[in-house]
């Protein structure tokens, strides 16, 4: 288990509003996994991770402990997935800038 991952999901779920079904729909598994990666008694895989850290808005370096960036949260009702998507590229070029 990654130190941390699982208090980092679960905050991040928490941030945007989610309850672990619907992420569990999002993901297309069953909520009790999503619980299992939230108390540490499974590991989500890569490809879940990258998944997650899409959904939450955060990068895989904050969810596996690496950067200590805090969350961006945006409030998606009436957004398409398009849409959430072109608000975080714009914040993270702007962090470049």
């Amino acid at each position: 288990m990654i130190e941390g991952l699982p208090d980092k999901l679960k905050e991040a779920r928490k941030n945007i509003n989610l309850s672990q079904k619907e992420v569990a729909n999002y993901l297309k598994i069953s909520p009790s996994i999503v619980a299992g990666y939230e108390t540490g008694y499974r590991t989500p895989s890569t490809e879940v991770l990258i998944k997650l850290s899409g959904l939450y808005q955060c990068s895989l370096d904050y969810l596996v402990g690496r950067k200590k960036e805090h969350l961006i949260v945006i409030d998606r009702d009436g957004l398409t997935d398009f849409q959430v998507s072109a608000i975080h590229m714009m914040v993270e070029a702007m962090k470049h800038e």
